[in-house]
């Protein structure tokens, strides 16, 4: 996975553009592990080398080494657990009509799964030890990982789901929303839709979750310009 982003960030294709979008649907961990297919666990812990995480990606796509995006809006959509929290709705709790943030013909509760940790679990490996802070905005990198926006199916340390028919309620309500939005609404202002609609009730595993989401965006960012509002 590290490759391949490292690939995409340096395409000359780039400097023709006004903005790029990433999107990671995968298995995560605590601390904004990120796993690919060959992501391995040992010992509770992921193991080096299977895994990247969000500051990997930061590290990738900031200004001195992602040049062509330089000063120009970068997305990550991360569809991933974020750690074994859950947020589960209590017997006598209402607030709103169960489901309000799912999808009216999602199946049953026992299908919904979670993103969490990879099936590989290593016998024997060696065990992370990363220092490095997944942190955004250290002193003196601010200019260098600006324009960046990650966006995350959960809140940090939580479970995100998925179903196994329509796959992740966050990425529908999300594209649904950018969908209706772009021509009208500021980046920033979609996303806290998307979070004000999930706050709304849980979903049908009666589980609630929030969409988080860091922007180091310096100006507003609308996805569609003013010239293109009547060609969706």
């Amino acid at each position: 996975m590290k490759t391949i982003l490292r690939k995409f960030s340096q395409l000359r294709s780039l400097a023709t553009v006004s903005s790029l979008a990433v999107a990671v649907l995968t298995h995560g961990g605590a601390n904004d592990c990120l796993f690919g297919k060959d992501g391995q666990i040992c010992r509770g812990q992921p193991v080096e080398g299977t895994f990247i995480t969000k500051m990997d990606i930061i590290h990738i796509f900031k200004g001195s080494v992602c040049r062509a995006m330089k000063d120009k809006p970068k997305l990550f959509i991360l569809q991933a657990c974020r750690g074994e929290e859950e947020n589960p709705v209590g017997e006598g709790e209402t607030g709103a009509s169960s489901g309000a943030a799912g999808l009216s013909n999602e199946r049953p509760p026992h299908n919904f799964r979670q993103d969490a940790g990879p099936e590989n679990v290593a016998p024997t490996s060696s065990i992370q030890t990363r220092s490095r802070s997944p942190l955004v905005g250290r002193t003196g990198a601010v200019a260098d990982t600006s324009d960046m926006c990650f966006v995350h199916s959960s809140s940090y340390g939580y479970k995100a789901y998925r179903t196994r028919n329509l796959g992740s309620p966050f990425i529908a309500i999300f594209t649904e929303k950018v969908r209706q939005l772009a021509r009208y609404e500021e980046f920033k202002e979609i996303i806290r839709k998307v979070q004000k609609h999930f706050n709304k009730g849980p979903l049908s595993n009666n589980k609630m979750t929030l969409p988080d989401f860091s922007v180091q965006l310096v100006n507003q960012w609308f996805l569609n310009p003013p010239r293109w509002a009547n060609t969706l």
